[in-house]
């Protein structure tokens, strides 16, 4: 019996390590997978091949990783990471009973349920710790042009891994000295230590990256707009000056068919000829392009821009789009960057959904209000086979290849921000999500 527990202890520990750092956390039915891999691993091979069992839990993170979880690198890097972790949990739990002096085998024999429920303690408050600090780490991000540094951390890890992997064989071959143990644990504190320290350096730099690309996108995207704008405009006058050349023309026209024609005839021509030129200016006055228009009463730059570009895309995907602004918007009592990812998020998840409906539609309202600032965003969608309640729960979402993170960060961000509240509702033809700001504090 003592076997079968500690080979389920055992199981717990690598999932926990292997698993722990991963950015998409795991469902469920996959742990009770990996952990009855884990678990047979421990109870059948590992006393069969010793130390080299390790790469046994470490493939088997892998193809989870691979099956399961996006981006791929960069789990297989903070997966790689977790072994690492447990390997100087198992070292720091054995140096002071060493000092005791109870050997590794003396452990193993008489200790090992009570050691090991020691070392999953220890290695979940160590994984907390790091997600804490890591990824959370200004709305922690990952992008394609993090790939070279991501691939430069998996090559030191896997040659982390390996000099660990030496070590244990050479300490194996003297017996487990303390001497030896001390160094190792030293050596490997020292190695998770400045690999720590470097993360989070490299991720600062990436986070920082981040925020300039997206500034020099937002002023890419307000050039466009300024110029695409001065177009709108230049239409809008040359159709006005048409549009009095037409009425001129008409006069005249009304004249001569008043003249030549029956009075029967006379006003059939004229409501065909003003019928032909109505719909004509009103498909040039209704044309979705002039919703833009409306963005010149946002006078936060950022805000602007994100709105430019997601409803520039949406209109390029032939989504019927509407626009209402009923005040100038000129500040917000809310940080822009965080505002502006969560707008992001929004109006992403409403055109995904608005170009699988039957009616492709989009509808955003800024409520400017004297309390308060209202974003209003509706779409419609193809019916929801999910509880609504559940959709900013993590890991769920209505669409395919999808992490299931947007309205799940959402929700997170404005939970922290007190004067910040977010909400969402579905009445089966329209999905509706608002974030409401109140103003006076930020």
């Amino acid at each position: 019996m003592d076997i079968y527990i500690s080979s389920g202890l055992t199981a717990i520990l690598y999932l926990i390590g292997l698993t722990g750092l991963v950015l998409k956390s795991p469902r469920i039915k996959h742990l009770i997978i990996l952990g009855g891999y884990f678990f047979l691993v421990a109870n059948f091979i590992a006393p069969n091949i010793g130390h080299f069992i390790a790469l046994f839990y470490i493939l088997g993170s892998i193809v989870y990783i691979i099956i399961n979880c996006r981006p791929l690198l960069t789990n297989i890097v903070f997966s790689l990471y977790g072994y690492i972790l447990l390997v100087l949990v198992s070292y720091l739990c054995m140096i002071p009973l060493n000092l005791l002096g109870i050997t590794i085998e003396a452990v193993a024999v008489n200790y090992a349920v009570p050691f090991l429920f020691f070392e999953i303690i220890t290695i979940s408050f160590v994984i907390l710790v790091l997600r804490k600090l890591l990824f959370n780490l200004g709305n922690f991000d990952i992008h394609e042009d993090s790939v070279n540094i991501q691939r430069s951390f998996l090559i030191q890890i896997i040659f982390g891994i390996c000099t660990i992997f030496l070590n244990i064989i050479y300490s194996s071959s003297l017996g487990y000295p303390t001497q030896v143990q001390t160094l190792n644990g030293i050596f490997i504190s020292f190695y998770v230590l400045s690999t720590i320290a470097l993360f989070y350096s490299s991720f600062k730099i990436l986070r920082r990256n981040y925020e300039l690309t997206i500034k020099q996108n937002d002023e890419k995207y307000v050039d466009d707009y300024l110029r695409r704008m001065e177009g709108f405009y230049e239409e809008i006058r040359s159709f006005r000056h048409d549009y009095l050349n037409i009425f001129c023309t008409m006069h005249c026209h009304i004249e001569n068919l008043s003249k030549q024609l029956p009075d029967n005839e006379n006003m059939d021509a004229l409501k065909d000829y003003f019928d032909k030129i109505n719909k004509s200016g009103t498909e040039q006055i209704n044309h979705d392009y002039f919703t833009l228009g409306q963005l010149s009463n946002i006078k936060i730059l950022e805000i602007k821009s994100i709105f430019y570009s997601k409803l520039l895309f949406a209109m390029n995907q032939e989504l019927h789009v509407t626009l209402e602004i009923t005040e100038p918007l000129e500040n917000i009592s809310m940080d822009i960057i965080k505002l502006c990812r969560i707008i992001g998020i929004l109006l992403d998840n409403s055109i995904e959904a608005a170009i699988l409906a039957a009616e492709s539609i989009l509808h955003i309202a800024i409520i400017n209000k004297k309390e308060d600032t209202v974003f209003e965003i509706e779409n419609s969608m193809l019916p929801i086979t999910i509880p609504v309640s559940e959709l900013a729960e993590k890991g769920v979402t209505t669409k395919e290849n999808h992490d299931g993170l947007g309205l799940h960060n959402v929700q997170k961000i404005t939970d922290e921000l007190s004067n910040v509240f977010f909400s969402f509702g579905y009445n089966e033809l329209f999905f509706r999500q608002q974030l409401r700001i109140r103003k006076g504090s930020a």
